[in-house]
């Protein structure tokens, strides 16, 4: 299982940051869908230790969970 490292800049609750732990990155992002809130405009940053971090948007909110959008991809 690995651990990964978020920080969530939100506009209503300022800088969030933390640890979960996950084995796959698409679970670690699931798990924070769930238990983190966050509203459009708000940015995600997930990964872990040694990578640069996945950098996401909040696009909107549908019920209680956020629609992430992947920000700042480099082309390969």
């Amino acid at each position: 299982m690995s651990v990964y490292r978020f920080a969530l800049d939100s506009r209503t609750y300022g800088r969030e940051v933390g640890l979960i732990k996950s084995d796959t990155f698409g679970g670690a992002l699931e798990a924070l869908q769930t238990q983190v809130p966050a509203n459009a405009g708000d940015i995600l940053e997930l990964g872990v230790a040694g990578f640069p971090p996945a950098r996401y948007e909040c696009i909107s909110t549908e019920g209680e969970r956020p629609h992430w959008y992947a920000r700042g991809v480099l082309a390969a």
